[in-house]
């Protein structure tokens, strides 16, 4: 009897999970992208800071423990949006930096350049953890998870700072790492 209850209550849950949204107030702020932001500190001659947005250069950006890459090599960007794994409550990622780019050229009729690119020795990772939160938002809309009380446990940046401990669809800064 326990066993049928279970499996009742398991295609239930199933069924409001894949079941379609038609209502107008099926809305979600929640969702499983953390954003991390790049920022280059400048100390100016009065002692003051100067914060701004600093383009890095990836070689590639990658869940650990998974061959998934996020961002491709020699993509400039200032801020990062990655995917948190909703079936875990913690996950990590790892960041191979370039530090030069050399152009070789391998032949002059026709001209091919050959791109090499000069990796930082170690790469960088950022741990995360976090709770999931699961609310079903109605019957025809299936539930959503949310993630709360967002953590960096392992940071191997020199300088960074937890910004906001929540994931939101609101393009809210969670960490900021600063160079």
């Amino acid at each position: 009897m326990k066993q049928i209850l279970g499996f009742f209550t398991l295609s239930f849950l199933i069924l409001l999970f894949f079941s379609s949204c038609k209502d107008e107030d099926c809305v979600s702020t929640a969702n499983n992208y953390l954003l991390v932001n790049f920022l280059d500190l400048d100390t100016l001659e009065e002692g003051a800071i100067n914060i701004k947005a600093k383009d890095t250069l990836f070689y590639a950006v990658k869940a650990v423990g998974s061959d998934s890459v996020f961002y491709k090599k020699a993509k400039k960007v200032s801020s990062l949006v990655l995917p948190v794994n909703p079936a875990a409550n913690q996950t990590s990622f790892q960041f191979t930096m370039i530090d030069s780019i050399r152009y070789d050229t391998l032949s002059f009729n026709p001209i091919v350049l050959d791109t090499i690119f000069f990796l930082h020795d170690t790469p960088h990772e950022i741990s995360v953890s976090y709770n999931r939160k699961f609310r079903v938002i109605s019957e025809s809309c299936g539930m959503e998870i949310s993630y709360q009380n967002v953590t960096a446990d392992t940071n191997t940046f020199s300088s960074s700072a937890l910004i906001t401990d929540y994931l939101s669809r609101l393009n809210t800064v969670n960490i900021e790492v600063y160079f």
